[in-house]
């Protein structure tokens, strides 16, 4: 009976890491496409309002800075560049691993911290 409870727990913080896991590569991968946009495009390009940006490199960095109450993806170019201005100033996403997850399970996946100091190390290398 213990071994049937035990295996349906292992069951459970499995599929939550797998969960977790897939979260995680998400955010990494749309980090790492918006460092590649901004680093073709300029951080003044965002300054300037998103003008030279495609419409592709929007969505990614909508998608990206995404918050759960936010509405659809716009579908029309000036929408999505208000949505881009909208969101610019929010807060670098974060990944949140369970209490006994520890690095050995993500491989050492940045914190916004993390994630904000490479960033400004990638444009001051550009500069």
């Amino acid at each position: 009976m213990c071994d049937i409870v035990n295996k349906k727990e292992k069951v459970k913080e499995d599929e939550a890491k797998r969960k977790a896991r897939k979260i995680e590569d998400k955010v990494r991968k749309r980090f790492q496409e918006m460092v590649r946009n901004r680093a073709m495009r300029g951080r003044k390009s965002e300054e300037e309002g998103f003008l030279s940006w495609r419409m592709n490199e929007m969505k990614t960095y909508i998608q990206y800075k995404k918050e759960k109450e936010d509405l659809a993806m716009p579908n029309t170019l000036v929408k999505l560049r208000e949505r881009c201005v909208e969101v610019r100033g929010r807060k670098l996403p974060t990944f949140t691993s369970t209490a006994d997850e520890t690095e050995e399970h993500f491989d050492g996946f940045q914190t916004e911290h993390k994630i904000h100091d490479v960033f400004n190390q990638k444009q001051s290398m550009n500069l």
